[in-house]
């Protein structure tokens, strides 16, 4: 039986996704997903300066953007503004399918000298207030942005004539929509900016470092913060603890090493991170219900 080989999102040093988002010459992309083809059921936290429309075709997910925390599920639509911290995982035991599409905002606005740009894009894109709109069950514009997405997803299908000209017709319909309905900037935008930069060295940090013996005190030593400032804003983006997160990234990152290479799971342990293999193997046990020895079996390649 042909084993399942399980992906997950590559990103840079600073958790900037390193997927091409469609060309230079056209940034518009059409992904087919599944949480169940990432590893551990979950895709990591990174960033793109893309927006990307996430349309649930099965089950729920949870996904978070920055502080926000969505539960959606099939038919309902979700949309990223650009520069987020964004993330997801399965929202119970259900498996979730999704489609998402990606482009980027230039083409609907085309230049920034353009009044297009000033006054519909700019103040949608600078407007740290929206980092993300979800189209639930009850919204009554689900129907009309799923239609656009669905039309999306069509045209990218099937590529007829003037395949490039109706795409972006259907990114400004759906521009309409994201301008309308966008929050009022809050005075606390420029702190908020600042305490999201912060994050996502906290983040970039973690990536560099987690294989060796994280201190905190590095980690706020890198966000010119005092350690218990740095807990708390970590504690309010991410919904978790440094150290939950430390070790949640360490046991991903092992779970690569399990499926692809023929390390000892004492070696894997180490490499990850974890300097006492037997504390790895339980943190590992709690979080995916199995050991890292029957896990290997499971999904080897």
């Amino acid at each position: 039986m042909e084993q399942k080989v399980l992906k997950q999102i590559e990103v840079g040093r600073d958790n900037k996704e390193l997927k091409e988002h469609g060309s230079e010459d056209f940034p518009f992309l059409v992904s087919y997903e599944r949480l169940g083809n990432y590893v551990a059921g979950s895709f990591y936290t990174h960033w793109h300066p893309e927006i990307e429309v996430t349309l649930a075709t099965e089950g729920r997910m949870l996904y978070k953007v920055n502080r926000e925390v969505f539960s959606f599920q099939k038919g309902e639509v979700i949309v990223a503004n650009t520069n987020v911290l964004h993330s997801g995982t399965t929202d119970g035991e259900e498996d979730c399918a999704y489609t998402s599409v990606t482009f980027h905002p230039r083409l609907v606005y085309g230049s920034q000298e353009s009044v297009a740009y000033r006054r519909y894009a700019e103040p949608v894109l600078m407007n740290f207030a929206f980092q993300a709109l979800h189209f639930s069950e009850n919204d009554p514009d689900l129907p009309a942005v799923r239609a656009i997405v669905e039309n999306l997803m069509k045209l990218d299908a099937e590529r007829p004539l003037f395949y490039e000209l109706k795409v972006r017709e259907l990114l400004t319909e759906l521009w309409e929509y994201l301008f309308r309905r966008m929050p009022a900037d809050s005075k606390n935008a420029p702190r908020g900016r600042l305490e999201y930069e912060r994050v996502k060295k906290m983040l970039d940090y973690i990536e560099l470092h987690y294989a060796e013996n994280v201190r905190l005190k590095s980690i706020a030593e890198e966000v010119l913060l005092c350690e218990s400032e740095c807990c708390r804003l970590f504690k309010r983006y991410m919904n978790m603890t440094i150290i939950e997160y430390l070790n949640n990234y360490r046991i991903d990152r092992s779970i690569e090493r399990l499926a692809g290479t023929e390390l000892s799971v004492t070696e894997i342990a180490l490499a990850s991170g974890f300097s006492d293999p037997n504390y790895y193997s339980k943190m590992f046990s709690a979080r995916k219900g199995m050991s890292p020895q029957k896990y290997r079996k499971r999904f080897s390649r």
